[in-house]
Formats: structure tokens, sequence, C-alpha cells
């Protein structure tokens, strides 16, 4: 019974944690795609100063990675810590870390963030740089 009952915690505990890293995904690509729009006169104003297209995605999607990689350093710290505490109060051991999960999940973001930010940065290098400079 006893060995039942920590099953079915941890079960709810995973699907907590799986909702609330879904939910940080989708927040933190929002607050970055929020982010590159505002910059769009910026933007213009590099390619006035001849910075190609292509340059001009390459920094977008620099400043994109610099961010997600710093987030997934100090989420896999933070993890870590969280895991071996809560393992610890649970059974007085440290926890097993995943190893396989976590590649699966760090890869599925860097994916994902590709897949959502190169054809918005493809779209602001295309757009005209006189229209750009005019928006508010």
């Amino acid at each position: 019974m006893s060995e039942n009952l920590l099953y079915q915690r941890w079960q709810l505990f995973i699907i907590v944690t799986i909702a609330i890293l879904a939910g940080l995904i989708l927040g933190s690509l929002n607050v970055l795609i929020r982010s590159i729009l505002n910059k769009r006169k910026e933007y213009a104003v590099l390619r006035t100063l001849r910075v190609t297209k292509g340059k001009l995605v390459a920094t977008v999607l620099t400043q994109v990675f610099t961010f997600e990689f710093l987030g997934m350093i100090m989420g896999i710290i933070i993890g870590v810590l969280v895991a071996n505490i809560i393992t610890l109060c649970d059974t007085n051991t440290f926890s097993k870390i995943d190893l396989k999960l976590m590649y699966i999940v760090l890869t599925s973001l860097i994916t994902i963030t590709l897949l959502t930010f190169t054809p918005i940065t493809l779209k602001i290098a295309k757009h005209s740089i006189i229209n750009e400079l005019k928006q508010n």
C-alpha cells in the first residue's frame, strides 16, 4: 500500500513538472519573440549599415541561443539541486540524474527554438528598411 502511494505521488509530481516545463518553454519563447519584434527598428539600422540579411539572421539567432543556453545551464543546476533535495527528504540518498531524458529535453528545446525563430528572423530580414525605420 505504501509503495503504491509513493508511486502515485511521483507520477503526479512528474505530470506537474512536465506541465510547468511546457509553460516555461512557451513563456520564454513568447518573451524572446516579443523582444525581437520590438527591436525591428534597430535591425533596420543595422541593415542600413550594410549588414547582410544572413548576418542579421545570425545575430538574432546568436542572441536567442545565448539567452537559451544560459537558461539551460541555470535550469540544469537548479533542477539537480531540487531533485537531490526531494530525494534526500524521501529516501535519504542522492538522486540519479537521467542524462538521456535531459538530452532529449535540451535537444527538443533547441529544435523548437530553431523552428520558431528562423522563419521570424528571415521575415524581419526581408522587410523593407524604409518601412521598418518609419514604424513606432
